[in-house]
This record gives C-alpha cells, structure tokens and sequence, in this order.
C-alpha cells in the first residue's frame, strides 16, 4: 500500500480497486452503526410515504372524471416520475449503506436514477408552465387539453432519455479509462446543474411571473384575489424550500469531490466515512422531494380537496 504513488494521472480502476479493497471493512462498519439503521429506516419510512401517496394521486385522477383536467393530469404524470425516481433512488441510498454492488453495476445503476431524476424534475416544470399559462394567456390555455398533457408528458420523458444515454456514455467513457476520472466528475457536475437548477430557475421565474399577472386582474373581488395570491406564494415557498433541501446537497458533495481530486485524488479515494456520510444525506433529501413534491401540489389544489371531503363524507355514512 505505501508503494502506491500518485505522481502521474492515476488509473481509475487500479484505484477504485484499491478504495474499495482498503476500505471494505470501513463500508461494513458503518452498515452495522446506528447511523446506517437510522438511514434505513428514514428511507423506508420516505418509501412508504410516497408509494402511497403518489399511488393516491394517480388512482384518483385515473378514476374521478372531476380531476381529469389537464392541470391535475400533469400532477398524475409527475406522481408517475417521482414514485419511479423514488423507488430507484431507494436502491441506490441502501446500496450506499449495504454495498451490495460492485462499483461498475452501481456507477450503471445510477444511470437509472439520473433519468428517473431528470423526468420527475422537468414534470414540475411542466406544471408550473401549465399554470403560468392558465393564468397569464388564457385564450391561448383553451386548446391546452388532457391529450396535449400527455404528449408533452411524453416529451419529458424522451427530453430525460437523451439526457440519460449522454450521462451513461460519460459513465462507460470513465469505466472503460477513456475519460480520466476528473473529467468525468466535472460532466456530471454539468450535468447535475442541469437538471436541478435549470427547472428551478425555470420554476421561479413561471411563479413570479404569475403571481404578478394575479395581481392585475381585477374582475376578482379582493378577498379571492388574496386568498389565491396567498395560496401561491405559501405553495411557491414550499416548492422551492424542498427543491433547495433536495438538490444542493448534492451539488454541494459533487463539487467538494471534484476540488478534493484536483488537490490530491488521495483526498477523494481515501475520505471514505466524507463519501459515506454525504450520500447517505443526500439520497434522504432526495427521497423526500419524491415523496412530498407531488402531495404539494394535490393538496393546494381546490378541487382535490373538494374530492377528499366527498370521499371522506361517503366513508361516515358507510
């Protein structure tokens, strides 16, 4: 081990090797602490949170002609993504306590998780368009239907696997030692800033656009002009919080890797309890955007909440 020496670019599989031979016994150690149940059991609690409440979603739209409207065939579309991104992104979060995997199938696997990522991320831009839309040019939201939903829909989804198959080649270029180690680290920062913080940024300008064409009508009376504007900014503010708490973590740790490996690659091998700490943390926030997002959404919605109350009233009666 002493031997090793790290004067010229090093090769990536020799050191992955090397990471993973050291410090097996480290990775065992921390899936046997209290700190990885603690995460298991968080994740498993996120999963059940939002199998149901994404499956909810998807089975009253589905069902009930009043929420077959575009807006709330969209939420349907998001929930679909997110409970895909959440089930994928579960795996992932337990492999990183577990270790079940060999570094070449979980670098794969987290192909899966980016695509899934990437749906769920751009279907809640996709929302905020649609009611930007509603709102701001409404003769032009008439031939908006529940069919245009699901082809744009279907866009996102396409839009993710193009996306998706560039990030896979960055991750077999890195594999196959086409591509050195760094490089492909910046890639991925690239592509992480891409698919979080182009759909906020996105996000926050629809929103704030909106709420200031709100404003401006006047055909509504003032105590429903408020009510919504509140309903809004108390909805944008949640979004936001749960989009900031779930993606710059993981910005954060891909940036502080890359600068660890332009200092001294030691630095990013070697930091096993920084890795194992920092994607445990990560994949939590994550799993709580999928598993909270779409429910925001549903649940600021009047209709939704109109539907509840008749469910909920027809199971008192019964």
């Amino acid at each position: 081990m002493d031997e090793l020496t790290f004067t010229v670019s090093p090769n990536t599989s020799s050191l992955l090797n090397y990471s993973n031979a050291t410090f097996q016994p480290a990775l065992e150690t921390f899936s046997d602490s209290s700190w990885g149940l603690s995460i298991t059991i968080i994740s498993t609690i996120l999963l059940v949170i939002g199998v149901a409440g994404n499956t909810i979603i998807i089975i009253l739209v589905s069902t009930r002609k009043e929420l077959r409207t575009p807006t709330f065939t969209a939420i349907a579309c998001l929930s679909v993504a997110d409970l895909l991104c959440l089930c994928s992104r579960y795996v992932y979060t337990i492999n990183a306590i577990k270790h079940f995997m060999e570094y070449q199938a979980w670098s794969m696997y987290g192909t899966v998780t980016f695509y899934f990522l990437h749906s769920a991320n751009f279907h809640i831009m996709l929302i905020a368009y649609l009611r930007y839309v509603f709102i701001t040019k409404p003769l032009r939201s008439v031939n908006i239907t529940t069919k245009s939903v699901l082809k744009m829909s279907g866009g996102v989804w396409f839009a993710g696997i193009l996306t998706g198959s560039l990030y896979c080649l960055t991750i077999v270029l890195e594999l196959y030692e086409n591509i050195t180690v760094e490089h492909s680290s910046v890639l991925q920062v690239i592509f992480y800033i891409y698919v979080t913080f182009v759909p906020f940024l996105l996000i926050v300008v629809l929103h704030i656009i909106k709420i200031f064409k709100l404003n401006k009508m006047g055909h509504l009376s003032t105590g429903k002009h408020l009510s919504i504007s509140r309903k809004m900014s108390l909805m944008l503010f949640i979004v936001i919080l749960i989009y900031i708490l779930s993606t710059t973590p993981m910005l954060a740790t891909m940036i502080l890797y890359l600068i660890c490996m332009s200092i001294d690659y030691r630095l990013a091998v070697c930091q096993i309890s920084f890795f194992y700490y920092t994607v445990s943390v990560v994949s939590l926030c994550l799993l709580l955007n999928n598993a909270v997002n779409p429910l925001v959404y549903f649940f600021f919605s009047p209709p939704s909440l109109k539907v509840l109350r008749r469910i909920k009233q027809c199971c008192t009666k019964s």
